[in-house]
């Protein structure tokens, strides 16, 4: 028998399963309900000096982020992309960032799957080659301390949500506010990202057709993860 296949998910690196997938939350940009509120929490979470002299492993250890993670998480809405949007715009002076401006050329919907924790699934089929996301909110941090400042202004579990789903690249510490965070990654499983050879610039795109209902699985995976968090360490020092 042939060994299963391993995909990074938000729960660690698991074998790919068939799943029963429970719809939870659909992707609308105009969708207004709050998740979120930040005001509520930015007496309480605002630091003079937020975080100081830790590490990305200090914080997630502060925040208790292993023991946030171990339930299941919640789905964010609409309105939690746009408090994190409006957040980030008012560290990142020369921020271009709308939260009306949306990444994802095609539909899809956010799930929680078992064993996976979240999940971004296409609502209608894709073709092969077809545009599916575009980075248009994209938050680009070249300072430790903008990025420290930055998660303060959140609760913890929001705050472990944007620690998860930061990586590195060109030298900066990069978070997708928007879906494209909550895309597994797998290099085996991928069906979107850029042929080799092809400037895609900061575009992902299909790689084979795929199905309403299909999970949209990006290109990275653990190693990766590992790789970028040691990173973020050396550049919150």
């Amino acid at each position: 028998m042939s060994n299963p296949l391993l995909i990074q998910t938000e729960e660690g690196l698991s074998a790919v399963i068939t799943t029963n997938c429970v719809a939870t939350s659909t992707h609308n940009p105009q969708e207004t309900t709050t998740a979120r509120n930040a005001s509520d929490h930015e007496d309480k979470n605002e630091w003079k000096v937020p975080f100081q002299g830790q590490d990305y492993f200090d914080i997630w250890e502060s925040l208790k982020c292993d023991e946030k993670f171990s339930i299941e998480r919640p789905i964010p809405t609409q309105s939690t992309w746009k408090q994190t949007i409006e957040a980030y715009s008012s560290i990142v002076e020369d921020s271009k960032l709308d939260y009306l401006n949306d990444s994802f050329s095609v539909g899809i919907r956010v799930e929680h799957i078992e064993g996976k924790g979240r999940g971004v699934f296409a609502t209608h089929p894709i073709k092969n080659g077809q545009l599916i996301w575009t980075s248009k909110r994209t938050a680009r941090f070249d300072s430790g301390d903008d990025y420290k400042q930055f998660l303060s202004k959140f609760d913890a579990d929001l705050a472990c949500d944007l620690l998860h789903w930061s990586y590195i690249y060109d030298d900066k510490i990069i978070i997708q506010l928007d879906e494209g965070s909550l895309e597994n990654g797998s290099y085996e499983e991928s069906n979107i990202g850029c042929y080799v050879g092809v400037d895609c610039g900061d575009s992902e795109y299909a790689l084979i057709d795929i199905d309403t209902g299909d999970e949209i699985i990006s290109v990275y995976n653990e190693s990766d993860v590992d790789k970028w968090n040691e990173k973020i360490s050396l550049a919150l020092q």
